[in-house]
């Protein structure tokens, strides 16, 4: 059974969700837009014309999420 592009972009979200919860620090948020600026020039964030503004709108609600489950776990 071939595996559909939609379901990819899931595993993919979940995986990069994963990763970001674990390796998260709110120091690294001091640099966030020099590591944006960085991560924007990377071969396969060029090949698909990311921008700037997409960048931080989707590292923005990939951070607010995390926040946002981690805080619900205090209650």
């Amino acid at each position: 059974m071939a595996m559909t592009k939609e379901r990819r972009n899931e595993i993919a979200y979940a995986a990069l969700k994963i990763r970001t919860r674990n390796e998260l620090s709110l120091r690294d948020l001091d640099n966030i837009d020099r590591q944006l600026g960085n991560t924007i020039k990377e071969k396969e964030m060029v090949d698909i014309n990311i921008t700037k503004e997409e960048a931080y709108e989707f590292i923005g609600s990939l951070v607010r999420e995390i926040f946002d489950q981690q805080m619900s776990k205090l209650k």
